[in-house]
């Protein structure tokens, strides 16, 4: 009951009396001025207008230059011998059967093995650099 009580309080209109000293505005506007800027890249952007170009190193590309011989040790497996075990079979009779199973050991030896690795050289990509004025919008300082 007295939650309700505290509700309607609480939602009831009440009047104030209140005096207002001062208040302030403040508004600032951004302006933006067309400026023209001196930039250089591998294309022009729209709006571009190219004022030079000229072939300037861009990157290193790989190329093969030859291949060299070169010898790693690889590891190979052999057959060794054979293991034997004997196991007992029941033949559900009264009597059992000898089974011999054989089991192949291998070891391992290593060659020398030959092979032929490739061998690359960085050289040099050129490309045309252009140079161009575009026009830009900035925000100018009010």
């Amino acid at each position: 009951m007295l939650s309700i009580i505290g509700v309607i309080f609480l939602f009831t209109p009440k009047e104030v009396n209140m005096q207002i000293t001062g208040f302030s505005w403040s508004r600032s506007i951004s302006i933006e001025q067309n400026r023209t800027f001196h930039e250089s890249d591998w294309s022009v952007p729209a709006g571009g207008r190219v004022t030079s170009q000229q072939m300037e190193f861009h990157h290193y590309q790989s190329v093969l230059d030859h291949y060299e011989t070169r010898t790693r040790e690889v590891a190979r497996e052999r057959l060794s011998h054979y293991e034997y075990s004997t196991t007992l079979i029941d033949m559900g009779n009264g009597y059992f059967e000898e089974e011999t199973i054989s089991t192949p050991v291998y070891e391992t030896y290593y060659e020398t093995e030959e092979y032929q690795e490739p061998i690359y050289r960085d050289e040099p990509v050129y490309a045309m650099k252009y140079y161009y004025d575009i026009d830009r919008y900035v925000y100018e300082r009010p």
